[in-house]
């Protein structure tokens, strides 16, 4: 089980700590036995802190129809809290990160909504849902462009834009969101809480643990 660290999440001003790791490793009565270790050499990604993490709460949130735990830490230095989020949940919604960027992918390259979707027969998600993905997204896509605005041309269109300001990425949300909390930005794409500016970005000499850096694709992410 890997740690990166990257997306945020829902009550604000809470952020994400995303664990890298496949829906059926995934136990959160582990996670609560193991946290201590997995986030002992890590960074806040608010305040920048080390080792100043503390057991906060635990809830529970849909991934598809299934309900998961999620636990939740708080930093002593900040005192903000962070959901550890499995990589294979988008936060902020109920699907899986994998589905819904193969779905925005499928939408760039031309394929129609019902085409794009067909990866979500069977899971409860009407043309309604794809609808308001697509808007999260445009939206994001907004508030990326005027926080960032010298990172590329804001003419380009969405995943132009976002290649450009990332290189070139099959995962245009981790690989954003990736980049918004490498320069102190809370995340930006698919994310339903209001953006958050850090009172500090990462450490300039703490390597990024960041999974989507510029010029090369992250890992992928088995969400089943």
């Amino acid at each position: 089980m890997e740690l990166v660290l990257c997306s945020p999440r829902s009550p604000p001003p809470d952020t994400v700590i995303v664990i890298d790791i496949r829906r059926r490793d995934y136990s959160v009565s582990r996670l609560e036995a193991g946290w201590v270790e997995l986030l002992k050499e890590e960074a806040c990604p608010a305040c920048g802190a080390v080792g100043l993490f503390g057991l906060h709460a635990r809830y529970r949130k849909y991934h598809y129809r299934e309900r998961i735990g999620i636990l939740r830490v708080r930093c002593w230095g900040c005192r903000r809290t962070h959901a550890l989020m499995p990589s294979f949940s988008l936060a902020g919604t109920s699907i899986g990160t994998k589905e819904a960027e193969a779905y925005l992918v499928g939408r760039w390259r031309g394929e129609s909504r019902a085409g794009a979707g067909k990866l979500f027969e069977g899971r409860g998600m009407g043309s309604r849902y794809l609808k308001q993905l697509e808007r999260m997204l445009e939206r994001g896509l907004a508030r990326a462009k005027a926080i960032f605005p010298r990172a590329a041309d804001e003419r380009l269109e969405a995943h132009a834009w976002i290649e450009a300001v990332c290189g070139p990425t099959s995962r245009p949300i981790v690989s954003l969101n990736g980049y918004a909390l490498e320069h102190g930005v809370n995340a930006i794409l698919c994310c339903r809480v209001s953006i958050l500016l850090f009172c500090r970005a990462r450490r300039p000499d703490s390597p990024s643990r960041n999974p989507s850096s510029a010029g090369s694709d992250p890992p992928s992410v088995d969400s089943g």
